[in-house]
């Protein structure tokens, strides 16, 4: 009985995970689009480069939709995984490698998150800040790397438990 209580509160936890990554993504996509179509106005149009910052908004932009795009794209049956020969497998060996191949997801999430947590706290400790205008301390946005890979290991482990078969 625990077990289908702690199934369900997972369930719901991805539900709310992934509708805030997948609302934060779509945010990320279109501001991306909006801020390098202004800049290009800007400088064919105008001959200025007033959108300085644009190039590091940009990046911060990207990590977010590499680190919540993660959970996403898994949820969703993206190509998150290389199924070119997985899905030609014999129903023995795809029974034999799924368990291992969700093994290495975790891990895979797991290692993101240590190379998220290892930037970030040396940003922090290092008083590291972005070098444009916008003097960002660089810890902010590489802590969605470590929500990114822990979301990432946590929806692995979520299918691993719940038994699904194929991703």
């Amino acid at each position: 009985m625990k077990l289908d209580r702690m199934g369900k509160t997972l369930k719901a936890v991805q539900t709310v995970v992934v509708k805030v990554s997948g609302f934060a993504c779509g945010i990320s996509i279109w501001t991306m689009a909006l801020l390098i179509f202004a800049g290009a106005v800007e400088r064919n149009f105008f001959g200025t480069n007033l959108l300085l910052n644009a190039d590091e908004i940009l990046g911060y932009l990207m990590v977010i939709l590499f680190s919540l795009g993660l959970v996403v794209t898994l949820v969703y049956g993206g190509h998150v995984q290389i199924d070119i020969f997985y899905r030609h497998f014999p129903k023995a060996l795809k029974r034999f490698c799924h368990p291992l191949f969700q093994g290495v997801g975790i891990c895979c999430g797991l290692v993101i998150s240590a190379g998220g947590i290892a930037l970030a706290v040396d940003s922090y400790f290092r008083s590291r800040i972005s070098s444009s205008s916008l003097e960002i301390p660089l810890y902010i946005p590489q802590s969605l790397i470590i929500f990114g890979g822990l979301a990432f290991a946590a929806e692995f482990l979520n299918r691993m438990l719940q038994g699904r078969d194929e991703a």
